[in-house]
């Protein structure tokens, strides 16, 4: 299938999946040009392709050239500080950053959500810390999070 640029780094970035094969050659930066004709030529790349120069700010070779109501939109989703509904053009924020699979914090700092850990402190006895090492040797675990974890995971039937 013949494809954009856009477009091949929207899928070597795994941004975009597509059920035909495109070769991307390796495609890892684009121009400023070529972001906007991608975008034009389908207007459907426009959340990826926004999402794209969020979560990947690098890939843009002259991000100077964008223009800059995509650029403030761009910076305000970066810096949390952007209404979920507002659009630029017909991509609106909360459909962008679903697609950087970020979570804003309280602080202002976004976040990427997928395996997200929460932090517990648990205060365990001698007797169940000597059976949780016993435990990571015999299933070849890391470290005690991992016992937790299986040992959770086998009672609910997920191992």
């Amino acid at each position: 299938m013949k494809a954009n640029l856009l477009t091949k780094i929207l899928v070597h970035k795994k941004m975009l999946l597509v059920n035909r094969e495109i070769e991307h050659e390796d495609v890892r930066k684009i121009n400023v040009k070529h972001f906007l004709k991608g975008v034009k030529d389908n207007p459907r790349l426009l959340e990826p392709g926004i999402a794209l120069l969020v979560k990947y700010p690098n890939t843009l070779l002259d991000p100077e050239k964008l223009p800059e109501d995509l650029a403030g939109f761009i910076e305000a989703i970066k810096r949390n500080r952007i209404d979920p509904e507002e659009k630029y053009g017909h991509a609106q924020a909360k459909k962008v950053i679903q697609l950087c699979n970020i979570k804003a914090k309280q602080d202002g700092r976004l976040k990427r959500i997928e395996n997200l850990k929460t932090p517990k402190t648990f205060r365990l006895e001698n007797l169940v810390v000597q059976g949780m090492e016993k435990l990571k040797n015999k299933f070849e675990l890391q470290t005690n999070t991992e016992v937790i974890e299986f040992l959770v995971k086998r009672e609910l039937n997920d191992v």
